[in-house]
């Protein structure tokens, strides 16, 4: 018996390896990819969660700060109690209010909220009173005007939140 052997030829070069790790590669540039993209929106979910919380701690100081002026009898707005000022010469001012001293010359919120870093604080400013006059009453009643000013931070610290209100007395 004799065997014979033919040799086939077939003309394959190994196109489908290239073709299956080029294949192999983009899957994997778009799995990586993919995680950037959901550590991204992880930290940025996290940021909100942050800003969020020191908007509510803010909110919350404002509250105390507005039911601290409610009360019957209210110290003289002279320094003298922190926290409780005559008007400041830029009260609108971001940068003025970045920088000021809030640890010594604010008074803490009487709310605190779980998750944040430290207890939110304000100020109240109260504003000199405006000579209003009617020509059939003569002077009127001059209404006390406040401006309170509460600042707060989130649970990491980074993230802070100043609000300011008005309120009449």
């Amino acid at each position: 018996m004799q065997c014979e052997t033919a040799e086939l030829t077939t003309g394959q070069t190994g196109a489908a390896l290239i073709v299956g790790l080029i294949v192999l590669t983009a899957l994997t540039l778009l799995g990586l990819s993919g995680m950037r993209i959901a550590q991204v929106e992880e930290r940025m979910a996290g940021n909100f969660r942050d800003r969020s919380l020191a908007f509510q701690g803010a909110e919350a100081a404002l509250r105390d700060a507005e039911a601290y002026l409610q009360e019957a009898d209210l110290p003289p707005f002279d320094g003298s109690v922190p926290g409780l000022i005559g008007q400041l010469a830029s009260p609108g001012s971001a940068a003025y209010w970045s920088k000021y001293d809030w640890t010594h010359h604010s008074r803490p919120a009487g709310t605190t909220l779980a998750g944040l870093k430290e207890p939110p604080r304000y100020v109240i400013e109260a504003f000199p009173p405006a000579a209003t006059e009617s020509r059939k009453f003569g002077p009127l009643p001059e209404p006390d005007l406040f401006r309170v000013t509460a600042r707060s931070t989130g649970g990491s610290g980074t993230a802070l939140v100043i609000l300011q209100s008005t309120v009449q007395r």
